[in-house]
């Protein structure tokens, strides 16, 4: 859960290419690993998808249905991702999030959202489940 030691594991290139900002194919690594750690640290197990033709990043509970997190360097494709929401793929998924360098945004078939922004979403999706919480009033017979 520290990403400094998981990028320092990765070799003093990975260092010299960051200070360098060209991260190349190591970024989308790198970025993966920050959103695991910032999943954890706000109470979310982890979970992806996997089913040897394609692969999601994370699969996450909001709104009481499953829901795809993709999490890219850049701006990126989401092939797999694309798939499930627009029911072609045999899996199922209500929303799929974005979470990449570009600012808000609503595409096609998914909600995009910069970096910084997956802790207040992920936050959000707990407020609204607790939220829609309803308790029964119990009433005892005297």
């Amino acid at each position: 859960s520290d990403i400094g030691l998981y990028i320092a594991k990765m070799g003093l290139n990975v260092a010299s290419l960051i200070l360098k900002d060209n991260l190349d194919s190591y970024g989308g690594y790198i970025y993966e690993g920050i959103a695991a750690d910032i999943l954890n640290k706000c109470g979310y197990d982890l979970y992806y998808s996997d089913n040897g033709k394609s692969e999601v990043d994370f699969v996450i509970q909001d709104d009481n249905q499953v829901s795809i997190l993709e999490v890219k360097m850049v701006k990126g494709q989401s092939k797999s991702a694309r798939a499930i929401i627009e029911g072609v793929a045999n899996r199922h998924a209500a929303k799929c999030y974005k979470i990449t360098n570009s600012n808000f945004s609503i595409g096609s078939y998914y909600y995009n959202l910069p970096h910084y922004a997956l802790p207040f979403l992920l936050d959000k999706i707990k407020q609204d489940l607790i939220n829609s919480l309803t308790v029964e009033q119990i009433v005892f017979d005297s």
